[in-house]
């Protein structure tokens, strides 16, 4: 996120696996996040808050309208880039 704000123009984010609550949560990130911040609580409060900034990522992003990028791959059940538009 910090490139992000450096360079707003330049550097683009997907939303992938590790972005998701149950993911994340169950691969330490909110075990972290009460480690850093001290208690269970407040670092609740930040894993949840940042769960919510995840929300807002793209789960797929195009590059001059030929390139398509995305994290991990594409489930075997879409087929069309349209299909990906309409997920939500």
């Amino acid at each position: 996120l910090a490139l992000k704000v450096a360079h707003p123009h330049a550097v683009f984010l997907v939303r992938g696996n590790h972005e998701s609550p149950e993911v994340n949560a169950r691969d330490g990130f909110l075990h972290e996040c009460a480690h850093r911040l001290g208690s269970k609580q407040q670092g609740f409060a930040v894993w949840r808050r940042l769960n919510l900034v995840f929300e807002w990522m793209p789960m797929a992003a195009t590059i001059n309208g030929c390139i398509l990028c995305v994290h991990g791959g594409i489930g075997r059940t879409l087929r069309t880039l349209d299909e990906i538009c309409a997920m939500q």
